[in-house]
């Protein structure tokens, strides 16, 4: 669907999985790009919670009521988040209008002791997805996704069994006519 002249790809895109991918990890996946450098890409699937709380994953961290997510298949040994309390997490990272990333792993648990940090302002995921350099541009080319732009609330305020389909409806058509057809995969 796009051509070389049509890819702006940049950290603060949105991808969304065509809804013929039937990969076992990207099967109608939205991920969110952080970083887009000579290197490579890095980006989280906003649409993959695990069902597990991180407190049971990670010994000294605090209760938190909230799902972690699937960030991709690179990296499942690392912890990443994106949060909208840029003023509040020193050392964060503006990667779109309201969406921050990382930032001082002390002090955000200790907002979420203090309440200030919440599952409606503060996402985290267990690995990431990684491209090398001009791979990702190659699967856009042949199709493999589809690119979009991101508002705040599609991170943080998208139920994430409802996104990929929400967003596909937001381009229009012929995108919401696709949104429509059955997912083949059980991830959905």
């Amino acid at each position: 669907m796009d051509s070389i002249s049509t890819i702006n790809l940049r950290a603060g895109s949105l991808l969304l999985a065509q809804p013929f991918m039937h990969d076992a990890y990207f099967n109608r996946t939205v991920i969110y790009i952080c970083e887009k450098a000579q290197g490579g890409t890095i980006g989280y699937i906003l649409n993959k919670p695990m069902k597990t709380r991180l407190h049971e994953l990670i010994d000294d961290f605090p209760y938190f009521d909230a799902d972690v997510h699937f960030g991709g298949p690179v990296g499942s040994d690392s912890l990443h988040y994106l949060h909208s309390e840029g003023d509040l997490v020193a050392n964060s990272i503006e990667v779109s209008e309201g969406v921050f990333w990382g930032g001082d792993y002390e002090m955000v648990k200790d907002l979420i002791r203090s309440d200030q940090l919440n599952k409606n302002n503060i996402h985290f995921f267990i690995g990431y997805a990684g491209w090398t350099s001009g791979q990702l541009e190659a699967e856009l080319l042949s199709g493999s996704w589809i690119q979009a732009s991101v508002r705040a609330d599609h991170v943080f305020n998208t139920s994430p069994y409802k996104l990929w389909q929400s967003i596909m409806k937001e381009k229009g058509e012929p995108y919401a006519i696709l949104s429509e057809m059955p997912n083949g995969s059980l991830h959905n």
